[in-house]
């Protein structure tokens, strides 16, 4: 990829399709949740509890029938993501390998089912969110009763589902028609659709071990990012651009977090946690308003997004999270472009295989 194409990406628009109800959907199911608890002064449980709102972003496409039921069933998955990092929460090795097993275990259930954007991400997103909620103080985290935050996640996903079954049945809310999911457990029935689950397997779990060395606990985010680069990439000129968007739309949204965590709320006259309800829901509409659009934008705010929910979950020191995020970014997106690139051949094969008649 030449130099001047990924500079211009950096500044073109791409063409999207309307994606307002979607981010009305996704808005509301991060705000409600966050602000019943906020109201209740128990903010910690609505950062828990927000993590469910993901539920809300996927199969956008979709009609009405057949879009419920696929989002129960991304519910179920962030649900089990959940159950498994608290079940895994008291050792930060087998923590480590709960990342990767979630990551195999998600790219091969998106690929199967067609599941599309924004793929296994959130899966590995929601396992290491709650994994760092429930793990003991002494390990560094923040000592939630475990049942809690499963409990949590399942009711945010369950708000989810039904802002969804709502805003639906809206009259001018005329759905667009995408390609339907098959919402099983099928095996994956392309050359191209194996060597695609091989390539995010490799890439989480490679990035997984590199981040062992320097933090157990936040090894999510650089398998995480190397997912998110790879979802939809299977080019390796969109692999390399979507890790620079990935990596600059970071280092931005990772200063806005310090930003938003330096202000004081208090001092507004307005209830922080209201506050920072709006804020996720309102960062959270807008993500999906512009992640067609422009990926680095969108990832300027998914970052302090995902951040405040850790953040107001576990409170800590903002810099070093952020530091700690962009570093961790920088390692996925790196191991993703290599991981394309090495992969690229098997891929070219298995797309020339799939394509000619049987």
């Amino acid at each position: 990829m030449k130099f001047s194409d990924l500079a211009r990406s950096l500044v073109a628009v791409n063409p999207s399709p309307r994606r307002w109800p979607v981010a009305i959907q996704a808005g509301l199911s991060m705000l409600i949740p966050v602000t019943v608890f906020a109201l209740a002064g128990q903010l910690s449980l609505g950062a828990a509890a927000s993590l469910g709102a993901f539920t809300a972003i996927y199969a956008g496409s979709l009609p009405r029938r057949h879009r419920m039921r696929t989002i129960a069933f991304v519910a179920l998955g962030l649900v089990a993501s959940a159950t498994l990092g608290v079940l895994l929460s008291f050792d930060d090795v087998l923590s480590v390998i709960g990342v990767v097993v979630v990551t195999i275990a998600a790219a091969y259930l998106c690929s199967a089912t067609r599941l599309g954007p924004p793929g296994p991400l959130f899966f590995t997103l929601v396992y290491g969110v709650a994994a760092q909620s429930a793990r003991p103080v002494a390990l560094g985290g923040g000592g939630r009763d475990g049942l809690l935050v499963i409990g949590l996640v399942a009711l945010g996903c369950a708000i989810s589902w039904v802002i969804a079954a709502i805003v639906m049945r809206v009259p001018r809310v005329k759905w667009q028609t995408g390609p339907i999911p098959v919402v099983r457990l099928p095996r994956l029935r392309a050359r191209a659709d194996r060597v695609e689950v091989l390539r995010q397997v490799l890439a989480g779990t490679i990035a997984t071990l590199v981040t062992i060395p320097f933090d157990l606990s936040h090894a999510y985010w650089s398998a995480g990012s190397a997912l998110a680069v790879l979802a939809i990439a299977r080019g390796s000129s969109v692999t390399l651009s979507r890790a620079v968007h990935r990596v600059l739309g970071t280092l931005v949204g990772g200063a806005l977090f310090v930003g938003i965590a330096a202000l004081h709320l208090d001092t507004i006259g307005v209830p922080p946690g209201l506050l920072l309800a709006l804020l996720l829901g309102v960062l959270q509409g807008c993500v999906e308003l512009v992640v067609v659009r422009h990926y680095a934008l969108a990832l300027v705010m998914i970052t302090p997004l995902v951040l405040l929910i850790a953040h107001a979950a576990h409170p800590s020191d903002p810099v070093p999270i952020a530091l700690q995020r962009l570093a961790e970014t920088v390692v996925g997106a790196a191991v993703a472009v290599l991981v394309g690139l090495a992969t690229r051949p098997l891929a070219n094969r298995a797309a020339a295989a799939d394509a000619s008649p049987r």
